[in-house]
């Protein structure tokens, strides 16, 4: 299949199939090209990937983009969370597919199992959600947003520490936390035990500090952003 024929694909499925068998085969050039148009047609998640695997690091706002940006701000206002904490979290769980299930069958944007859901919108006064309903990127931000800032509230407003328990469960981190205390917390997220959840954090503190210089134009160093979780 020629570049100019993929561009004319308009299943996702089928797209993926074919960008995943061209990926390889293309130069560089052509390679930036597509994965422009990826995002351009709203294949965020299969753009990101494939920026961040070809290494095209020029292409920032392929590789950091701002879907829902106004549902984000609505809820990081409700909420207290900076925005740019949600989408950092949001890029890491889907990279921006509504419809993604993992295999633990989190669901939708930011990947919430359904009983966790349901427990937030309990929280929260909101209706009860099914399934279906966390494919809808303003619910599932809606609760992800409010099940994030149950675990800040929980954590002592610790954003690494939240970070954490959002991809391994609060229980978990209580007892990581307890058995680290007193460590600087850039040394403690190397003692996660979980290498999944120490990248995650890791990746969500990256998102975090790419979102602020797009969104505020105020880059900040990773040793800055320490200073507002400590450990407690």
């Amino acid at each position: 299949m020629r570049l100019t024929e993929l561009y004319a694909v308009e299943d996702f499925t089928n797209g993926r199939r074919e960008w995943l068998h061209l990926d390889k085969k293309l130069a560089l050039a052509d390679k930036a090209a597509l994965i422009e148009y990826l995002s351009q047609i709203g294949w965020l998640d299969l753009a990101i990937i494939a920026a961040n695997r070809a290494e095209l690091t020029d292409l920032l706002q392929v590789r950091f983009p701002t879907p829902y940006l106004e549902t984000f701000r609505r809820h990081a206002f409700q909420t207290s969370i900076p925005v740019n904490f949600l989408i950092a979290v949001a890029r890491q769980e889907s990279a921006f597919n509504s419809t993604a299930v993992s295999s633990a069958n989190a669901l939708g944007l930011m990947q919430l199992l359904l009983p966790t859901a349901q427990q937030t919108a309990n929280r929260i006064r909101f209706r009860k959600p099914t399934r279906s309903h966390l494919f809808d990127p303003r619910i599932n931000i809606k609760l992800g947003s409010h099940h994030l800032a149950g675990l800040m509230r929980q954590f002592g407003d610790n954003r690494v520490l939240a970070a954490a328990a959002y991809n391994a469960g609060a229980r978990r981190v209580t007892n990581w936390q307890k058995k680290s205390r007193g460590l600087p917390t850039v040394a403690w997220i190397e003692t996660i035990p979980f290498k999944e959840t120490r990248n995650y954090v890791q990746r969500v503190l990256e998102n975090y500090n790419v979102y602020r210089y797009i969104l505020e134009q105020q880059p900040i160093k990773l040793k800055d952003f320490f200073k507002n979780d400590p450990l407690y």
